[in-house]
């Protein structure tokens, strides 16, 4: 224990420290995750990280020979970069969620200091604070904590005690009607009527609000409970609802969660991106790109430090398959 939260505090306190500016080097064959390892003793220490070796990193993400779940683990330990940056932390966090969806126990462990990290560079408030730096350093503006819901942080913090709690649970039945009620004026969403569609924007406000008190008050109990709130609070309209549907997907993923749950966290992931600015990550929203389109394409991608192996592990389908086919099926895991 002593070792994770030294892990973590050095962690955090590494995205905090200033960096110049470096050169990108020029493109070259990605290395293998075993000869990255052998050279981080020496490339990879803070604050002495080689450029070459973070791109060496960058292109073996994008080169999309990860598969297993420590494969993404190990590679997530080696995505610090040489600048405590937006990029070198996505990219670490999302190697840290293709991990766990592939069931691999350490990376739960890294969730919660990780999305923190990645939260600071994009200027909000930590989540969970698991080194306790608001509390070490009072005096530091650039540390601020917004704790995620009781409840969210138990899943995330302790998921073999959550897993445990959660075996035998009962589905909370509210939650399961707010999202049959969710979904089901979706599937007629095209046929409404102005008035209907205003109608539905209020009932969405008012389901995303009871989601928020049945949160608040502890009574998501198993991992279908999660999925649907999260299913619930993706329809928010601002980067809060969006960041708390994905911690819900989070946890419905580390619960067990094999099917809609293990896609949320992708889907939720780029909501929360695009919200701020970000092009979406996983290739799972759409846009009508052109005057006269009835059906969505595949909406602006980063794919920098990302592959398809990832987006595999999430329950996403290629970005080649979405591109041809937005509606195409996702692969069955």
């Amino acid at each position: 224990m002593r070792r994770r939260k030294l892990f973590i505090l050095g962690y955090a306190l590494w995205s905090l420290a200033r960096a110049s500016a470096v050169e990108v080097p020029p493109t070259s064959p990605a290395s293998g995750l075993g000869d990255l390892e052998a050279r981080a003793p020496k490339e990879n220490q803070y604050p002495n990280v080689s450029p070459q070796f973070h791109h060496d990193v960058v292109l073996l993400v994008e080169s999309d020979t990860l598969a297993t779940g420590p494969d993404f683990y190990r590679a997530a330990n080696l995505a610090a970069g040489p600048v405590p940056d937006f990029r070198a932390f996505r990219m670490r966090y999302e190697l840290t969620l293709a991990a766990a969806a592939k069931g691999d126990r350490d990376a739960d462990d890294l969730i919660a200091a990780n999305w923190d990290a990645l939260l600071q560079t994009l200027g909000r408030p930590m989540r969970y604070d698991v080194g306790h730096l608001v509390a070490q350093f009072p005096d530091d503006e650039r540390l601020s904590l917004d704790p995620a819901p009781p409840s969210i942080q138990f899943v995330v913090l302790h998921p073999g005690k959550a897993r445990a709690a959660a075996a035998g649970a009962l589905d909370n039945d509210e939650v399961q009607k707010l999202v049959d009620a969710d979904q089901a004026i979706r599937k007629r969403w095209n046929s409404l009527s102005e008035a209907e569609h205003k109608q539905a924007d209020l009932d969405d406000h008012r389901r995303n609000l009871r989601i928020r008190e049945i949160v608040k008050a502890d009574a998501l109990h198993t991992s279908k409970d999660f999925e649907s709130a999260s299913l619930v609070l993706q329809h928010s309209s601002g980067f809060t609802g969006y960041e708390l549907a994905h911690e819900l997907a989070v946890c419905s993923m580390l619960l067990g969660n094999r099917g809609l749950g293990r896609w949320l966290v992708a889907a939720t992931y780029d909501r929360t991106l695009t919200s701020l600015g970000h092009e979406q990550r996983f290739g799972t929203q759409g846009a009508l790109m052109a005057l006269g389109d009835t059906k969505p394409r595949l909406a602006d991608t980063d794919v920098a430090g990302i592959g398809d192996a990832e987006r595999l592990a999430l329950g996403c389908p290629t970005l080649a398959a979405k591109r041809a086919n937005f509606f195409a099926p996702h692969p069955k895991d």
